[in-house]
């Protein structure tokens, strides 16, 4: 279903009277085979990314126009705006997303893989060395000598891209100056400890469990581990054949509450902010940032200050804050539900949704220029029997704060992970699920 709407869903616009947008699905396909690179269970394809950039110049009939995408996750939205030629920004409060945005931005450079497997090659008696600490957060599903052996890989790829290997990954402050090659090789990587731990994952792709018994913790030798590693840089990067212009792209750590650019300085927004589905984002990149070196605290700490997160941030709720709110009745509902834990631990997580998700809009509105054009991809949920319309909350936070609802298009949802939890289904009125594709203007 398509509908173009005004600011108060009555008559069609004018000038947006022929914006029809193509699905965002994952399953339409990608143009471009960098996308392929780490497939992310949440995103869009990045055919649907170039047809809205190049509609977006249209309609505001300039060149050189400036996007952001503030929940930049795989980094579909900078890679193909970079293609196009279109200078953007990428943030993301997971350095492990910000990593595989980054690597799709390498141009496979053979000789310089060649360089690192034969660097790795010449070291390898080094490799008896490895020392482990015993603390080391791999150690939750490697036995610590495996675990030795993946040090060595990463120091390997550090010492390669001329980055300090005294001090983990997590600790830079700034990813701005990691290298797409630099970041592949590490995504590359990443790629290979899931598929090893693969095994410990459940129903849920996105759930793996947090330790491992000792018995089962996973040995591999070093003969595995390095035939394994280079056999997949070599696959991934037969991917990595799109040529980007890297200095128009600017991706770095940043929490969309508080974004790092001026007032009024970008055209358009292209992004998939967090859904309201309980989804932990942070549990699916678990073995990623235990890689970076994260330990559990500190696993904790930023799975806290994501959006969406199931972990409670805001143990208070200041109920006089959400009065006259868009997304009220939808807590109200919450409050009075008659199943357990709703009125406290579920709606403690739903305010905390919506009250960070309403600070991040009033910052999108901050950096986005009078003009300017937003394009969301959202999808609608379910708590209990309540139907939450999320495209339409949304849409409603964000008028408040100066955008025009312009056009939505709504699509049915047929694989939505929501299915996997069947207890869950006995509450709803219907099986029914859509994600929206919803435009606006900055007025």
């Amino acid at each position: 279903m398509s509908i173009t709407m005004n600011s108060k869903n009555t008559n069609p616009t004018s000038n947006l009277e022929s914006v029809i947008p193509s699905s965002p699905k994952l399953r339409n396909g990608n143009l471009f085979s960098n996308s392929e690179l780490y497939r992310y269970y949440a995103g869009y394809s990045d055919f649907f990314v170039k047809e809205q950039l190049i509609w977006i110049e249209q309609k505001l009939g300039k060149k050189g126009i400036i996007v952001i995408d503030p929940w930049n996750g795989s980094g579909t939205t900078t890679f193909v705006s970079s293609i196009l030629g279109y200078s953007c920004y990428g943030f993301d409060i997971n350095p492990v997303m910000v990593l595989v945005s980054k690597a799709k931005l390498y141009c496979a450079n053979f000789l310089e893989i060649n360089k690192l497997i034969n660097f790795i090659d010449h070291n390898k008696p080094l490799y008896k060395d490895s020392l482990i600490k015993s603390n080391d957060p791999l150690c939750s599903w490697f036995t610590s000598k495996t675990v030795g052996y993946i040090r060595y890989i990463e120091k390997m790829i550090r010492k390669i891209c001329n980055i300090d290997t005294t001090i983990p990954l997590k600790s830079i402050f700034s990813y701005d100056e990691v290298s797409p090659q630099l970041a592949f090789y590490y995504v590359v990587l990443f790629e290979l400890l899931r598929k090893y731990t693969s095994i410990f994952s459940g129903t849920n792709p996105t759930w793996i469990k947090a330790k491992i018994d000792e018995e089962l913790k996973l040995n591999i030798s070093f003969p595995t581990l390095y035939s394994d590693y280079i056999s997949l840089i070599k696959e991934s990067a037969k991917l990595l054949i799109s040529k980007v212009d890297i200095d128009l792209c600017k991706i770095d750590i940043g929490n969309s509450k508080h974004i790092n650019l001026s007032d009024n300085s970008v055209d358009c927004i292209i992004t998939s902010p967090p859904y309201c589905t309980r989804i932990d984002y942070a549990v699916y990149t678990r073995i990623e940032l235990a890689l970076l070196g994260f330990s559990v605290k500190e696993f904790d700490f930023l799975r806290r200050k994501m959006i969406g997160t199931p972990t409670i941030s805001h143990s208070h709720i200041n109920y006089d804050i959400y009065k006259g709110k868009p997304y009220e009745n939808i807590l109200t509902k919450i409050e009075k539900h008659d199943s357990k834990a709703a009125k406290g631990y579920y709606l403690k997580t739903y305010y905390q949704y919506f009250y960070q998700m309403e600070e991040s809009i009033r910052e999108l509105s901050r950096i986005t220029r009078i003009g300017g054009i937003a394009t969301f991809v959202i999808q609608d949920s379910w708590f209990k029997d309540i139907y939450i319309d999320l495209p339409t909350l949304i849409c409603s936070i964000m008028e408040q704060y100066g955008f025009k609802i312009c056009h939505i298009d709504k699509i049915k949802v047929t694989n939505n992970m929501r299915y996997m939890n069947t207890k869950s289904n006995l509450y709803r009125k219907s099986n029914k699920s859509y994600e929206s594709v919803i435009i606006l203007e900055r007025v």
